[in-house]
């Protein structure tokens, strides 16, 4: 969703809009449906603020971040569930960022077997199944 709002053709968003969009007057509609789904939106406000002012994370990751904290409040109406989501994020993206893959040659005629145990023979750099 983020992506899409800073490429809009008309009216492209930046991170830091997107971020007062979702921390500012803008998302008070969000605490307003939390309210009445009997959330404790006090935890919500909370993340939102460490969000807006958070200097330990780039703009970009803030305005991710609130998205993800908008979104997920907004589909589950449960605001530990969506806090979570926000701090296992950065977590989640550190681990998938700290793991170096292996790269192998691959060539015509070799076969691959994935760990799904599916086998791809590759045919002309392209695996085929």
């Amino acid at each position: 969703m983020v992506s899409r709002l800073k490429t809009q053709k008309r009216t492209a968003f930046s991170s830091q809009r997107i971020l007062d969009m979702i921390c500012d007057e803008e998302g008070k509609e969000m605490i307003q449906a939390l309210v009445k789904a009997h959330q404790d939106v006090s935890i919500y406000e909370n993340v939102l603020q460490r969000l807006s002012c958070e200097s330990g994370f780039t703009v970009n990751e803030r305005a991710e971040m609130a998205m993800v904290l908008l979104v997920t409040a907004g589909c589950t109406a449960n605001v530990s569930r969506a806090a979570s989501q926000v701090i296992e994020a950065p977590r989640d993206q550190r681990d998938m960022n700290s793991e170096t893959e292996t790269v192998v040659p691959i060539h015509p005629g070799d076969e691959l077997l994935l760990a799904s145990n599916t086998r791809f023979i590759v045919l002309e750099g392209i695996p085929k199944r």
